[in-house]
């Protein structure tokens, strides 16, 4: 078989199984059964797409209703995925049920974030699987919220100290506590310089919640911040599905306008990067190829979002550098970053400054000694980009 040849059968079979991925995805989540798997799919690769975009629950149990299904072995490994989920969603539930308590107590007041908030637009809670429970507080309240999650049995991770999210352990319970919502490199980082304005007290004391358009926007500017980067899966666009079909009649679509323009002026880029509104756009599309038709349809950004998995490939992120200054450019800021950037890896930074070209220094050479294979790989990558990004909406068949 020439090479063209297969790379055309490979795409064929990817498509294949990604509309039945999908398929069963929102046979389950609209409590419907599926029609059974055609005979051109695979499910090795449905279970693979399951598993990339962590959504292996779901489309578990979507197969668990079909008459024709997989072979015992790979059910079997599909069912422990799918086992793992629940006993992942339960202990997440307890820890922040927990939490939830240690704020009250303690008067300090928090702010959850992304899948802690999305989980509810899910039949199961289950269902949206999250791989670390995120929440906002005050830097001014994070000394005293630190001390009570230790006591808790919370490992802190110093690492994570001059990052705008700090890092907690405990067993399989994962914690990042913002003290900002957004990276120090992220556009849209001013927008949210008064963060509880754009949130309402909730059932629980202490804990506020973003009002409903504001949920929406942070969703969207996580969202975009992701897929303009190194990609973002299948999840992302099914959570705002399940937001956009629960939520509809609430939105004020006169306040998300008027807050997507504010923000996009504070975030906006002379590079060319994609607008929170085309990001709607977007969005939207992907909706609607996907759950606003009798059946799933895909185009070429689907299959991206697809290959991509939920958090993505690294060389999109080197790609798209690469496409927007070059070669060169791009050398030159991996090999000297940003000082806000570096103060994430060296915290110590935060405090002496003057450090910053021997934290240079010392980052070279530890990627030499240490980290060659990861050199190699983005070499290898760099060398193959393109000078221009290629960007195609056309349906594929």
């Amino acid at each position: 078989m020439s090479e063209h040849r297969e790379e055309k059968v490979k795409r064929e079979e990817f498509v294949a199984a990604s509309r039945y991925f999908l398929q069963l995805v929102r046979s389950e989540l609209e409590g419907k059964t599926a029609e059974e798997k055609p005979t051109d799919v695979r499910w090795e690769n449905v279970y693979a797409l399951s598993r990339i975009h962590y959504m292996s629950g779901i489309v578990y149990r979507a197969v668990k209703r079909l008459q024709n299904q997989p072979q015992a072995d790979l059910l079997e490994q599909w069912e422990r995925s799918y086992l793992m989920n629940v006993y992942v969603d339960v202990e997440q539930s307890a820890a922040w049920e927990e939490i939830k308590e240690l704020v009250a107590e303690s008067g300090i007041t928090v702010l959850p974030l992304k899948g802690l908030r999305l989980k509810s637009l899910y039949p199961e809670s289950f269902m949206r699987v999250m791989s670390d429970l995120d929440i906002f507080c005050d830097e001014k309240d994070f000394p005293a919220f630190k001390k009570k999650l230790i006591a808790a049995g919370y490992d802190y991770h110093p690492k994570s100290a001059a990052h705008y999210h700090k890092v907690f352990l405990r067993g399989n319970v994962y914690l990042e506590i913002h003290t900002s919502l957004l990276p120090v490199t992220s556009p849209f980082r001013e927008y949210y310089r008064n963060v509880w304005d754009k949130t309402q007290p909730s059932e629980e004391k202490n804990v506020r919640v973003f009002t409903r358009e504001h949920e929406y926007l942070f969703l969207l500017i996580h969202a975009l911040k992701h897929f303009s980067e190194q990609g973002s899966g299948a999840r992302t666009i099914v959570d705002f599905a399940l937001f956009s079909e629960k939520y509809a009649g609430e939105l004020d679509r006169t306040i998300v306008d008027r807050e997507i323009a504010a923000a996009d002026a504070v975030g906006a880029s002379a590079d060319g990067e994609e607008s929170l509104a085309e990001f709607e756009s977007t969005v939207k599309e992907q909706i609607g190829l996907w759950f606003g038709q009798e059946t799933v349809r895909t185009d070429d950004a689907s299959l991206k979002i697809l290959s991509d998995g939920v958090y993505g490939k690294k060389e999109n992120q080197i790609e798209k550098s690469v496409a927007k200054g070059g070669k060169k450019k791009y050398i030159l800021a991996r090999l000297f970053p940003k000082l806000s950037f570096m103060r994430t890896e060296f915290p110590v930074l935060a405090k002496f400054p003057f450090l910053y070209p021997f934290c240079w220094l010392w980052r070279l050479i530890r990627v030499v000694l240490f980290r060659r294979k990861k050199l190699k790989d983005e070499l290898r990558i760099m060398n193959e980009c393109k000078k221009e990004p290629t960007k195609s909406g056309k349906e594929t068949k």
